[in-house]
């Protein structure tokens, strides 16, 4: 069995760290898109042309979406972590341009569950 050279003892780590910068800055653009909402509620409701009250239920759905986390978990198992990530990368950016089109409460609820 072959001793590993030394350029292969170091290409590895560097790799590791990129990819853990990578997944670092994607988690960091994916929670501020997400949480940018609560210190804001006040001005997109008003935005939105609904009251406080609703913004606050519009939060609420969107963090009942915690619910299906355990189909979303089985579908991981079976297919694997990569798709699904790209997937809901995908999925929660197509909700948040959607959002910037709605104009009530009814036609915020679909990309808010996004």
């Amino acid at each position: 069995m072959a001793l590993p050279t030394r350029q292969q003892i170091v290409e590895k780590p560097v790799r590791i760290v990129r990819m853990i910068v990578a997944a670092m800055l994607m988690r960091l653009t994916v929670d501020t898109s997400a949480r940018m909402f609560y210190p804001f509620l006040p001005e997109i409701s008003r935005g939105l042309g609904i009251s406080l009250a609703q913004g606050g239920l519009l939060m609420s759905l969107r963090s009942s979406m915690i619910f299906l986390s355990p189909l979303f978990g089985a579908y991981t198992d079976r297919r694997g972590a990569r798709n699904l990530l790209a997937v809901a990368l995908l999925v929660q950016a197509g909700g948040l341009v959607w959002l910037s089109t709605a104009s009530g409460f009814a036609t915020a609820v679909p990309p808010m569950m996004m």
